[in-house]
């Protein structure tokens, strides 16, 4: 409800049923209390579609930090797989064309 458009149409519609209830007593409230229902069910389906668009962008954050990479570790050089939240300050990853740097590094 932190839209303008959906507030003021909230407010017309509260206006609304003033009245159409001096007008007609019997049925004149029931314009302003669909606009208000239908303003309700509006506000619940984009909150619906905000709450599945955010929950998909985190699994897909979440796909997104769970990368490994071939990395040149030790001593020896020799080449393991580690995820990018296990790097550590001296090892030497092998970026392909495409890859994303996983970390603040030095190019070498």
């Amino acid at each position: 409800m932190n839209d303008r458009i959906l507030l003021l149409v909230a407010i017309f519609a509260v206006l609304s049923i003033i009245p159409g209830m001096i007008v007609e007593p019997k049925n004149g409230w029931i314009e302003g209390i669909f606009i208000l229902a239908a303003l309700f069910i509006q506000v619940l389906i984009t909150s619906w579609n905000d709450y599945v668009k955010d929950s998909k962008f985190i699994e897909l954050q979440s796909l997104n930090r769970e990368e490994s990479l071939p990395v040149l570790r030790g001593k020896k050089g020799s080449m393991q797989t580690v995820s990018v939240w296990k790097l550590v300050v001296g090892d030497i990853v092998q970026l392909q064309p495409g890859d994303k740097v996983p970390a603040d590094c030095l190019v070498v």
